[in-house]
């Protein structure tokens, strides 16, 4: 599979997250903390291309890297379960400046509500996604499990860089005055 056509696998991760889309403009970061002025689609673009360098940089083709690619755009579908652009009148459910809400405390669960929300799907490699889904974020919430193998490094590393911003990947060569 060469790096620019969409595998069978990542055709059926996006079939997934279009379901789960509730706008192109949804912010990247409900609380409008982190991932300013991104949108969602930005961030998983940016995600994305982080771990196809990736899958470059350690040789990483095929099917595995088909796997890694669609594990990325599903490493923040937990967050669309738990959030909305409406108010929600449940305890606990916090609207935010960014014209979106969710609940605070299940934030920090989003990977593990991620990884149970593909369980009722019909997706190639399902075990390993909702692996790599369920520890994105174990570099921040410890109550996720921790990662073990190269593959689950690789999604925690292009999540994170993806989570600086975009300005983290461009380069400005010095001016020698």
């Amino acid at each position: 599979m060469e790096s620019n056509n969409i595998g069978i696998i990542t055709e059926r991760a996006l079939e997934i997250l279009n379901e789960y889309a509730v706008s192109e403009n949804m912010p990247a970061s409900i609380s409008g903390k982190h991932h300013i002025g991104e949108t969602r689609t930005e961030h998983l673009q940016l995600a994305v291309n982080v771990m196809s360098h990736l899958c470059n940089e350690f040789n990483i083709h095929g099917e595995d890297r088909d796997m890694l690619i669609a594990s990325t755009y599903l490493h923040d579908i937990g967050i669309y379960v738990i959030s909305s652009n409406k108010k929600v009148h449940i305890p606990g459910w916090k609207e935010y400046e960014t014209g979106w809400s969710r609940h605070g405390a299940l934030m920090q669960l989003h990977p593990l509500i991620g990884s149970a929300v593909l369980e009722m799907y019909d997706i190639p490699r399902k075990k390993e996604i909702q692996r790599l889904v369920s520890i994105h974020m174990s570099h921040w919430y410890k109550m996720c499990p921790q990662p073990e193998t190269l593959y689950e490094y690789l999604i925690c590393t292009a999540d994170y860089i993806a989570s600086r911003g975009q300005n983290i990947l461009k380069y400005e060569k010095e001016r020698a005055d």
